[in-house]
């Protein structure tokens, strides 16, 4: 059984309470954070792990039988001491692109030399609520003998260990009218998903044709769970979504790698 340190169990304590700022009861709590992690949390240890989340704001107490935490409302970023890596889905983008450098490219079999990769979160119109990735992946192949290229487009929708559910897997499925390859990405920083939500999402990845990979710290041991299907966007489809959402040094990129080949 491996040892977690300090910042993990905070980092988990963290993700077990809830988004919204309800507070749950101490006892409570314990028993989420030993069941995310695969071991029994003393009393003791609940406590200092608990403490180091109010030294640094990121949690506050209440009343209640056994006494309750929650998230606290605001947090200003400059505040935290020492960063939880995963307070929100912005702060997964960095080793999410790193994931798909490392080690989804080389799954996928992607050709290094053409290969853009951008964090779209905030790219481009809000043209409808759920159709910009917040990650985005495009490769190309070029086959000379049938003197053809393909562009393939791969979109990322990030969620924190709480936040993913099957909004999710709608949202990436509506990115994928627009993309080659959707995926959700759940992060699970130690431990394990929960089974019944995992099921559900596994299920609902499949039936809407969406990739699921499950993000760990140790990108190695990153799972891809269900792998995308690929969709047939239209060609003006994949153009409009290049120049909304992709910036004009990578559509130049893009460009260029026709050139020379008619």
């Amino acid at each position: 059984m491996s040892e977690h340190t300090t910042l993990e169990l905070m980092q988990a304590l963290y993700e077990v309470l809830p988004a919204n700022q309800q507070p749950i009861i101490n006892p409570k709590a314990r028993a989420l954070l030993s069941r995310i992690v695969g071991i029994n949390i003393s009393k003791e240890r609940y406590n200092e792990i608990r403490s180091g989340l109010i030294d640094q704001g990121l949690i506050e107490i209440g009343m209640g039988h056994g006494g309750t935490i929650a998230r606290t409302k605001e947090i200003p970023p400059d505040s935290i001491a020492t960063p939880i890596q995963i307070t929100s889905e912005i702060n997964l983008y960095k080793p999410t692109i790193e994931y798909i450098e490392k080690v989804f490219r080389d799954h996928e079999g992607l050709i290094e030399e053409n290969f853009i990769i951008e964090d779209t979160s905030a790219g481009g119109p809000a043209t409808g609520k759920w159709e910009r990735p917040d990650i985005t992946l495009i490769s190309s192949r070029y086959y000379k003998y049938t003197n053809h290229r393909s562009i393939d487009i791969y979109s990322f929708e990030v969620k924190t260990q709480s936040s993913c559910d099957l909004t999710a897997v709608y949202e990436a499925h509506e990115q994928g009218l627009q993309t080659h390859y959707p995926y959700v990405v759940w992060s699970i920083p130690i431990g394990e998903p929960d089974k019944t939500k995992l099921t559900q999402m596994i299920d609902s990845a499949q039936r809407n044709e969406v990739g699921l990979i499950l993000l760990r710290n140790r990108l190695e041991d990153s799972e891809i769970i269900v792998s995308a299907t690929r969709r047939n966007p239209k060609h003006a489809t994949i153009e409009r979504f290049i120049e909304d959402r992709i910036s004009s040094a990578s559509q130049q990129a893009i460009a260029d790698w026709h050139k020379g080949e008619n």
